[in-house]
């Protein structure tokens, strides 16, 4: 079976989890974006509930 190379670097969140537990240098950037239309706002979703303390926010609006 190929990969894409999406697949080459997304993982499972249960996968994520064993990440983090085995090393303390992973460093985790949630870069969640929605869609205008669905009437959420990815910058206050991250910050109600982050992955860990330490996940950083790349907010691509702001870049763009």
């Amino acid at each position: 079976m190929a990969f894409s190379t999406r697949q080459k670097y997304l993982i499972e969140a249960e996968e994520l989890s064993l990440m983090i537990g085995k090393n303390p240098n992973l460093r985790i950037l949630n870069a969640s974006w929605f869609m205008p239309n669905m009437n959420r706002d990815a910058k206050k979703e991250h910050f109600e509930a982050r992955i860990t303390q330490d996940t950083q926010f790349f907010d691509i609006d702001g870049v763009v």
